[in-house]
């Protein structure tokens, strides 16, 4: 009788759980790259076999190009300049990972790769990110729906990771947190996109769980009082080689969750107290009957 009303309560606190999770939004990780590619690939190398550029590689269902020069000032000379597949990928803690990683040990020559325009609403995208030393030259990172920037950026004689419009644009947002060089961050971003309207985009740094209930208060949120027009592609980009950054794991989709596998997930308290709720309400109806 006992074991009868156990099985009842977890049935009964499974129901409850799953109603109590019904209003959550539908996940979709709308694109991916861990940059399983070759290692040794330039991406802005025309000469090579194995070139990104126009590349199809990567996960996710929106992307709309290969990697391509995505600088203001094209190299010289892209066939020996530029972002190059390196050998073994980046990992944070328990995070899904896979394949190789990108660094760009060149000059500031930035390189883009374009997905399907999202319409207006909440995003969050996510990478790892490290650079070989600190120089305090302006910037290094990821912009996102044209300009909204996850990286560093230059304070006194130091670089923090912030949030900020576009790569030199503006005054960012700092998380404070201060860059160590050969560190892997993990940087998660929310990007509350309008095409019309004004845009916030909020950071974290090295959260702990695929639940954002769980991850805190962003480190740092901008508020752009124009807008990003465009939510359709990612770019990477340096202002000296001497950071010699190194990006991996890009993700983009429409829930935390979706950006974060692989961390972990904590069962939430509530549940264990509808099963308590549940044998008790059980355990009082037997007794009636």
């Amino acid at each position: 009788m006992i074991k009868t009303n156990l099985i009842q309560a977890a049935a009964l606190a499974g129901a409850i759980g799953t109603a109590a999770f019904s209003g959550t939004a539908q996940a979709s990780l709308l694109v991916y790259d861990g940059f399983n590619y070759t290692a040794g690939t330039k991406v802005l190398d025309t000469s090579s076999a194995g070139v990104l550029n126009g590349g199809s590689g990567g996960g996710g269902t929106s992307w709309t190009s290969g990697w391509f020069d995505g600088s203001p000032e094209a190299a010289p000379n892209q066939n020996t300049l530029g972002y190059v597949v390196t050998n073994g990928g980046m990992s944070y803690s328990t995070l899904t990972t896979g394949g190789n990683a990108l660094n760009r040990g060149d000059d500031n020559i930035g390189v883009r790769r374009n997905f399907t325009a999202q319409s207006d609403g909440t995003y969050y995208t996510s990478f790892l990110f490290s650079v070989g030393a600190d120089p305090a030259n302006t910037y290094a990172g990821l912009a996102v729906a044209n300009r909204a920037y996850f990286g560093l950026a230059k304070f006194g004689t130091h670089s923090e990771l912030v949030v900020g419009n576009g790569f030199a644009s503006g005054t960012p947002v700092s998380t404070g947190v201060t860059v160590q060089a050969n560190t892997t961050y993990l940087l998660v971003g929310k990007i509350d996109f309008s095409a019309t309207g004004n845009d916030t985009i909020s950071l974290w740094v090295n959260p702990t769980s695929s639940d954002q209930a769980n991850a805190g208060a962003a480190g740092a949120s901008y508020v752009n009082s124009s807008n990003f027009t465009a939510l359709d592609h990612v770019q990477a980009y340096q202002s000296t080689a001497a950071y010699n950054m190194t990006i991996d794991e890009f993700r983009l989709g429409t829930t935390w969750a979706d950006v974060t596998p692989g961390l972990p997930t904590p069962e939430p308290a509530s549940l264990g107290l509808l099963a308590g709720a549940g044998y008790l309400m059980i355990r009082r109806r037997s007794r009636t009957a």
